[in-house]
């Protein structure tokens, strides 16, 4: 007689589990009134969730770093890799370097540091990290349309690490040119005077009757949801028939049984 485990059972067990830390880690990091660390600014909490989400992404799904195999010792690395990339990401490349040497509001103490009216490290941290809020969902919008609509393709059959370095700079490169038409004209219109010359004025303002980049935000988080539901829910359909399949090499004899 064989027993089978009842995974109904268990998977209200791990609902129930996860949702217990959701509200553990609201209490623990973002909670504004109660909680230990008060990050939720509210910026500032977003920008810091969302840029951990796609470090989740880029490890798992860009570079294909997967514990597949649910053992507790191989999702260590994963998990450390994430940490480092999240944390290398935000405050070495956004405020120590791009902010720094390339684009002020990038970074609070670069604003700051330019004696602008009305800056101080509160309103320089959120302006920075509405930035970066915005460059990272545009980031997570193209990744997860390139996985659902390419997978790997153009790099099949390619090393792990050659398919996660291209697939990680081709969407690089999109998602720059989407922040730059979407996002950063929101921004450079934030500060007084408006930087005309860092940036257009927010084009969409008459069609969406807001010059708020939350606009753009809000459909491409709508369209978030239903990438995530292909993926997850039915594997991709109707994606999964533009999958590229390798197809036996003619000049190959099969070896016989």
């Amino acid at each position: 007689m064989t027993t089978t485990k009842n995974n109904y059972l268990f998977g209200l067990v791990a609902f129930v589990v996860m949702i217990i830390a959701n509200f553990v880690l609201w209490r623990l990091f973002f909670a504004p009134s109660n909680g230990v660390f008060k990050l939720f600014t509210p910026m500032y909490g977003l920008s810091l969730a969302a840029l951990y989400f796609y470090s989740i992404m880029l490890v798992a799904d860009v570079f294909g770093w997967k514990n597949e195999t649910g053992s507790l010792v191989k999702g260590i690395a994963p998990f450390i890799s994430s940490i480092i990339i999240f944390y290398a990401v935000y405050y070495l490349f956004f405020w120590k370097v791009l902010g720094t040497y390339g684009i002020t509001y990038f970074s609070p103490q670069a604003q700051i540091a330019t004696g602008g009216t009305g800056l101080e490290m509160w309103n320089a941290r959120e302006n920075s990290s509405l930035a970066i809020l915005f460059v990272i969902t545009a980031l997570i919008w193209v990744t997860m349309i390139w996985n659902t609509g390419f997978g790997n393709s153009p790099w099949d059959g390619m090393q792990k690490r050659v398919v996660g370095f291209s697939k990680f700079f081709a969407t690089a490169f999109i998602s720059t040119i989407f922040y730059a038409i979407f996002f950063h004209p929101n921004i450079t219109a934030l500060f007084q005077p408006k930087q005309i010359f860092a940036g257009v004025l927010p084009w969409w303002d008459g069609i969406a009757m807001t010059a708020s980049s939350f606009y753009h935000l809000g459909w491409m988080f709508a369209g978030l949801f239903i990438l995530m539901f292909l993926n997850d829910c039915v594997d991709g359909y109707p994606f999964n028939f533009f999958a590229v399949t390798k197809k036996p090499d003619p000049g190959l004899v099969p070896l016989s049984p």
